[in-house]
């Protein structure tokens, strides 16, 4: 399961926070990146099927 930065120390695979007093290297960006995107193609995927669901029980 992929998630955001909320759910640090849990299972779920998540990015990582910006290093205090430094910019993030662009290996972590990358990381973040591909993570993120990941997450969001599943959210707008759930989105669109609980879509057709309340279109269905009317």
């Amino acid at each position: 399961m992929h998630a955001d930065l909320g759910y640090l120390g849990t299972p779920s695979i998540t990015g990582t926070r910006k290093p205090r007093g430094a910019e993030p290297g662009h290996v972590r960006r990358a990381s973040n990146r591909a993570i993120n995107n990941t997450r969001a193609a599943v959210e707008r995927t759930v989105a669109h099927l609980v879509n057709w669901k309340v279109l269905d029980t009317g």
